[in-house]
């Protein structure tokens, strides 16, 4: 008994193994989003010509990077997410905090692979540098609540075609919802990242983070109770 649990405990340990952070269903998700983000940045930095209006402060930053960044991360998050999942299905061998404590380094992760495009993109424009710490954390709550999302909803019986709708259409509800309904202005994505190219939104960004964070929480305890739920069944 005591080397069962002593087995289990291990195992539900945070772990450095390269499978802890990118496997079979995850390392084409990376890729890509690398790819598609790196080619917008590509097409973001400003050009020799116009090199030149950066000194005088009249040349804006290019939005096409933060916005495709925006989505394209929106829709790895909610993949990273799913994945959790897939491994319960087989074997539920992990606990739920072992889980969670993983889409969270994962979520990390594909920031962290990410941080020298926004390093590059905040240098081309001449804006501080350190602008891409909030960046990230504000982009970590918001990748973190949309794998928790991810997760829940492949926990559920619906078939892969019902969940690949309810996933696009729940992320097109939010991008586009929030920007059109003033009490959700604050969860927009598009602008959470605006306002940190465009200043130090200090009391912004807490609301911002303070309401991803809230959302993060009560989609924990969702993902928990249905966790427990299908743990319970797998025991019977």
């Amino acid at each position: 008994m005591t080397t069962a649990t002593e087995g289990q405990a291990h195992r539900n340990r945070l772990t450095i193994r390269a499978d802890y952070w990118i496997d079979r269903e995850t390392w084409s998700s990376y890729l890509a989003f690398l790819l598609l983000v790196g080619l917008a940045l590509f097409i973001a930095l400003p050009y020799s010509v116009r090199i030149g209006e950066l000194s005088s402060g009249t040349l804006q930053p290019n939005g096409l990077f933060p916005v495709l960044y925006v989505i394209v991360y929106g829709i790895v998050a909610v993949t990273l997410g799913q994945a959790e999942a897939g491994r319960e299905r087989s074997a539920l061998s992990h606990s739920w905090r072992w889980h969670w404590l993983r889409l969270l380094a994962r979520q990390a992760l594909a920031i962290g692979l990410t941080l020298p495009y926004w390093t590059a993109f905040l240098a081309a424009y001449v804006l501080p540098v350190t602008l891409v710490a909030g960046i990230a954390v504000q982009l970590l709550l918001y990748g973190l609540t949309l794998g928790l999302f991810g997760w829940r909803l492949a926990l559920t019986r619906y078939s892969d075609i019902v969940q690949f709708n309810v996933k696009y259409l729940t992320l097109i509800l939010l991008w586009m919802g929030s920007l059109f309904v003033p009490g959700l202005l604050y969860l927009n994505p598009f602008g959470m990242v605006q306002r940190w190219l465009s200043s130090y939104p200090g009391v912004e960004a807490a609301i911002s983070g303070g309401l991803w964070l809230g959302l993060a929480a009560a989609l924990s305890g969702w993902t928990w109770r249905a966790f427990q739920r299908q743990a319970s069944r797998a025991s019977v």
